[in-house]
């Protein structure tokens, strides 16, 4: 019991401490003046450097699914803290295939997409830099693609507002909070 105590403790310290060294999100040895990580980047509207620090924080709600019903849950997290809200989406998403369990808040977009054995792929966009939900749809395609998933389809786009357009059946319904 110490053994797996000591180990998980030495994990976390080492992953505290490789988080330190990461060169936010631009990958190992790329200067952040190239990914555009220190501001002089076009990921900004109109090609303009994007300015992080005034973009306004908002609420996570977690979004769960079943696929083969129509029932959903959309929990309001009381958080605008990304790593508090991925920590209660993975100590409440167990389940993988056929079962949408994500992140969502009101600006961004979230597209789902599902391959024939039924894996869940994700593509996130956040209009507030500039990125399309057409980007949401291509990366989780991609990321099904990658994972040699075969037929990956655009199950469920939910866009700002909560609103949720069912691809299978080319619903929409605006997303109420459940708890």
């Amino acid at each position: 019991m110490k053994k797996l105590l000591l180990f998980i403790i030495l994990l976390f310290g080492i992953l505290s401490m490789q988080s330190f060294a990461w060169n936010y999100g631009c990958g190992e040895n790329i200067p952040p003046s190239v990914c555009g990580a220190d501001g002089s980047g076009n990921s900004g509207y109109n090609n303009e450097p994007a300015d992080y620090s005034k973009v306004p924080a908002v609420s996570k709600y977690l979004f769960r699914m079943f696929l083969n019903n129509e029932k959903y849950d959309l929990i309001d997290l009381k958080t605008t803290d990304t790593v508090s809200a991925l920590n209660a989406m993975w100590a409440s998403c167990s389940e993988k295939i056929n079962t949408v369990c994500y992140i969502v808040d009101q600006v961004s977009y979230l597209a789902v997409v599902s391959s024939e054995n039924g894996q869940i792929f994700y593509g996130g966009a956040d209009p507030r830099f500039g990125v399309s939900k057409d980007r949401a749809e291509s990366y989780a395609k991609n990321e099904c693609k990658k994972a040699k998933g075969n037929k990956c389809k655009l199950v469920i786009m939910i866009e700002p507002n909560f609103k949720l357009v069912d691809k299978r059946t080319n619903n929409t319904k605006y997303l109420k909070v459940t708890n």
